[in-house]
């Protein structure tokens, strides 16, 4: 046994390891109390930004070893406190299963600590006490398509004193790795840059940038296209023309492009937003028109009355279906990626927006936007100097972060660097869900997660290119892009992935 005198702090972190347990990894989650004397490796991460306390351990299923982290010794469980205590499957990814432990009608006095173990079909993976109501539990040692067999049971003095009724858990399965993989460069598209890309659905998808093609005589044509669509068979590049004050003008590049439906399709461009209706363009000017006002680079929202755009300068915007608003990042750095939902860690409706300028050493940050209309950047991000370009999740899966690197974000016990896919700069992270996600980036970084696995393929890359976005629908994915050749100009580069 090992003793050791510690407190949880706020931004505390204390590791020790214990002989003779398996190393898989296992976490386990306090709300609103405490949970110590973890079997394993205890990494205890204290967090209170979301009022959650994460504490990652190693699951032993070999002996029971308790690690007592408290300097004071905790009484027993009064003969008053006699509910049953429960145990019930919160959520399945392909390799884990998210379980809560409660101890329903028992009163969390001060000093109180219930001793309790889980098994999974019939070993004992985790020990541990809870001080409070109830414990978070995120096994990561769960194999995919599987069915397992949880229960939890409460020990006084080395006596089962309660126990759950067993509960049934059946992880995801895995998708397939084997995409086949088109690198399309665009002929005839020459000085052309491709910035973004939006799926309604493998008949119908628009790419956007600054598109130049070759005139009847073999010349560059000066008038440029700043967008093209995809029928199912072919690209139609096209142009398109707003008016102003006292002309019409040529939208000569657009950067960023939200598809809802082939009527209900959003461009952003320079100072500006665009709403495409399949028959007309209209505009919708922000900033007031002002000269040197933040461009707006990328889209994203639910449907065209929940839309957000992100840009230079910190910039964020958002329509409610009749207006555009701004909203006060707090930050001056670029913002290229939205991304929204529901989620166990952060609750319903918040959006994400990941900070920094890619082209310089700046401030890098994760902000995040609630349903009340507070901004705040209280999700921290250790890596300093690293890239915080595009973030993705869904209602299932942890906080998934694409820039220098690729992270994930799981609460109090902070980001992890994901290993597996060789360093880069990854501008663009999309999935289905947790069990199907796609990052790409810079000379031509592709790489999909399974669920279990990370695979990178060598046969996307892009010697003198990059992908600047990608858009992913069930089993197409599309990346946009351009590559240019030593001595030769910019090509529009799009790479299909078709599974």
């Amino acid at each position: 046994m090992v003793g050791l005198c510690s407190k949880l702090r706020t931004r505390c972190w204390h590791s020790y390891r214990v002989k003779n347990v398996l190393h898989s990894p296992g976490r386990i989650t306090a709300y609103p109390s405490v949970v110590e004397n973890l079997t394993g490796l205890v990494t205890i991460h204290a967090m209170n930004h979301f009022k959650l306390e994460y504490f990652a351990v190693s699951l032993s299923i070999l002996s029971v070893v308790w690690v007592d982290l408290s300097c004071t010794k905790k009484g027993p469980i009064s003969p008053d406190d006699t509910a049953k205590m429960q145990i019930a499957v919160q959520d399945t990814l392909a390799s884990e299963v998210w379980l809560e432990v409660s101890f329903p009608g028992r009163r969390d006095r001060q000093g109180v600590s219930r001793e309790f173990t889980i098994e999974r079909d019939g070993i004992q993976i985790l020990s541990g006490k809870c001080i409070g109501p109830m414990a978070f539990v995120d096994d990561t040692t769960a194999d995919p398509r599987h069915n397992y067999t949880y229960q939890a049971f409460q020990w006084d003095n080395s006596i089962a004193v309660d126990s759950t009724a067993p509960v049934l858990a059946t992880t995801m399965d895995t998708t397939s790795h084997h995409f086949n993989f088109t690198t399309e460069i665009l002929p005839g598209w020459t000085t052309s840059l491709l910035f973004d890309v939006s799926i309604i659905n493998e008949n119908s998808i628009w790419i956007v940038g600054s598109i130049y093609l070759l005139d009847s005589l073999g010349g560059k044509d000066p008038t440029p296209y700043c967008a093209a669509y995809w029928n199912g068979s072919k690209w139609t590049p096209k142009r398109f023309y707003y008016q102003g004050l006292k002309t019409t003008f040529l939208l000569d590049e657009i950067r960023g492009v939200c598809a809802f439906s082939d009527s209900d399709v959003w461009f952003a461009a320079l100072s500006q937003l665009f709403h495409w209706d399949g028959t007309n363009l209209k505009m919708y000017q922000l900033w007031g028109g002002s000269i040197g006002t933040p461009l707006i680079q990328k889209l994203w929202g639910t449907s065209s009355n929940n839309l957000f755009g992100v840009g230079d300068s910190g910039a964020i915007v958002h329509f409610d279906g009749t207006t555009w608003q701004r909203i006060q990042s707090g930050v001056d750095v670029e913002i290229r990626d939205a991304w929204g939902g529901s989620n166990l860690l952060f609750g319903n409706n918040v959006v994400l927006f990941p900070a920094s300028n890619k082209y310089e050493v700046g401030v890098e940050k994760i902000l995040r936007f609630e349903s009340s209309g507070q901004i705040d950047a209280l999700i921290p991000w250790p890596y300093t100097k690293r890239l915080a370009l595009s973030v993705w999740f869904d209602s299932h899966s942890p906080i998934y972060l694409c820039g220098q690197g690729i992270f994930e974000y799981r609460g109090g016990s902070g980001w992890h660097e994901i290993t597996e896919v060789p360093l880069g700069v990854n501008n663009r992270i999309r999935g289905n869900g947790p069990n199907d996600i796609f990052v790409v980036g810079d000379f031509g970084v592709a790489a999909h997660y399974n669920g279990k696995t990370w695979r990178s393929y060598p046969e996307a890359e892009l010697k003198f290119g990059l992908y600047e976005s990608m858009a992913m629908k069930g089993n197409l994915v599309v990346a946009v892009g351009s590559n240019a050749p030593q001595g030769a100009d910019a090509q529009a580069v799009v790479l299909w992935g078709r599974r």
